[in-house]
């Protein structure tokens, strides 16, 4: 799930995992600007296209 907006507007993107039920957010990874080793200042808009 990408999140454009996330840390004023870093963005970020979450992988959400599935179980039987649906959706859960148990053992989510999320990734944003500065765990990719990108700037965090700007407006980077990470998970913009996956919006689209």
């Amino acid at each position: 799930m990408g999140s454009d907006g996330e840390n004023h507007p870093s963005g970020a993107v979450y992988s959400l995992r599935g179980s039987a039920p649906g959706v859960t957010t148990k053992n989510t990874i999320s990734f944003g600007p500065g765990s990719l080793g990108r700037s965090t200042t700007g407006y980077l808009r990470l998970g913009q296209d996956m919006l689209s």
